[in-house]
């Protein structure tokens, strides 16, 4: 199992559930943009997107990558991703159910479906996939959030947001800064970076395609073949 492939499928699932769009340069401070992020947050449903994902050693090696393509529902609490990419992982399918508390994998060269417990993969990955801890906001009380600037990206114009856990708060488990990109058109994340606390690059995940409440289906979203040899662990 690529395991980069289930940590992305959570990455994006925490984006889809818990990081709302950024409200407008007339916001006149974190706080507002915390507040105003939390309305939105009523307005997102589901998205579409396109993902890569690039994982580093800590000393600037590549050491995974993957891209793909994402659909996510937060009514359902479902996340589908379709890999493109690596050729190894190409066609695989991960469906993430919150609700069932399982990740289903599926295999079209063996034609098999994994299915996993969810609490068994956090354990054993150290990935914490409580569904509450997910659909919150980063708050001030654990985290620091700072609006650092705004930049030039192509043809788009985007915030960068600065986030570190905040000492003796539970925020401080999630080590190192991570720094967001944030398009200032439709307010959702474009990219996002992590370094280790010596500031060493950790991952790089960059968002494309973004559509915003396309009306998923649940049927849309958890299809499998029916006729693969289904495999429990």
């Amino acid at each position: 199992m690529d395991w980069l492939a289930v940590k992305a499928c959570f990455v994006i699932l925490s984006l889809v559930v818990c990081l709302a769009p950024l409200p407008g340069k007339a916001a006149l401070s974190v706080e507002a943009l915390l507040a105003e992020a939390q309305d939105k947050w009523q307005e997102l449903v589901d998205i579409s997107l396109f993902l890569s994902v690039r994982q580093y050693d800590g000393q600037g090696s590549l050491t995974g990558e993957l891209s793909g393509w994402v659909w996510a529902s937060q009514p359902y609490r479902v996340m589908r991703l379709e890999v493109t990419e690596p050729d190894i992982l190409e066609d695989q399918v991960f469906v993430l159910n919150e609700v069932e508390q399982t990740l289903r994998i599926y295999m079209p060269v063996t034609e098999q479906v994994l299915v996993r417990n969810l609490g068994e993969i956090s354990r054993e990955q150290g990935l914490d996939v409580d569904f509450e801890r997910l659909t919150k906001l980063p708050s001030q009380e654990n985290f620091d959030v700072e609006l650092v600037r705004t930049e030039k990206v192509g043809e788009a114009e985007q915030y960068v947001l600065r986030v570190q856990g905040r000492e003796g708060t539970p925020g401080e488990q999630v080590p190192g800064v991570q720094y967001f990109w944030v398009d200032t058109v439709d307010l959702l994340p474009r990219r996002i970076e992590a370094y280790g606390e010596d500031d060493c690059l950790l991952g790089v995940l960059t968002i494309s395609d973004v559509v915003v409440n396309p009306s998923l289906a649940l049927e849309d979203l958890v299809y499998l073949p029916e006729d693969a040899q289904i495999i429990e662990q």
